[in-house]
């Protein structure tokens, strides 16, 4: 009575493990997809001379131009002309985008973007502002 017991239980057993369909291949694993590749960096330089125009009682627009010679684009940006006379800083301007939103524009390769100051800048700046230096951040961004 035990061997057909146990008969019985093997015939069960061979008989599930066929109709589930048993194989020796183990269960597929999804497969994730690749990670993207990394976002280009945009690189936001000077480009060409700045200077200042629309005058008023000493005080002046400052324009000057930037450039992205780097791979990928820019967005987000925003720009300060840091002004100087030797060592000594003399003043920060606040830069915006000629005709439009410099924050809002996306800014591709090779592009060059005319700047101008978004309040005049005082006259002692204008009067004794030697050098200056545009500080640039921004966001890389994928090209679109």
């Amino acid at each position: 009575m035990r061997r057909s017991a146990f008969l019985f239980t093997f015939a069960l057993l061979c008989f599930f493990a066929l109709a589930c369909g048993s194989s020796s291949s183990s269960p597929t694993v999804p497969s994730t997809p690749p990670a993207p590749p990394p976002i280009p960096s945009a690189n936001l330089v000077l480009s060409g001379q700045g200077n200042f125009s629309v005058c008023v009682a000493g005080a002046c627009v400052f324009n000057a131009s930037i450039e992205n010679n780097g791979a990928g684009c820019a967005s987000g940006t925003t720009v300060v002309a840091r002004f100087f006379n030797g060592d000594t800083q003399l003043g920060d301007v606040q830069m915006g985008a000629v005709g439009g939103s410099l924050s809002a524009r996306m800014i591709r390769p090779g592009e060059v973007v005319g700047l101008a100051s978004i309040t005049p800048v005082a006259p002692n700046i204008v009067t004794n502002g030697k050098t200056y230096r545009l500080l640039p951040a921004w966001t890389d961004v994928r090209c679109q």
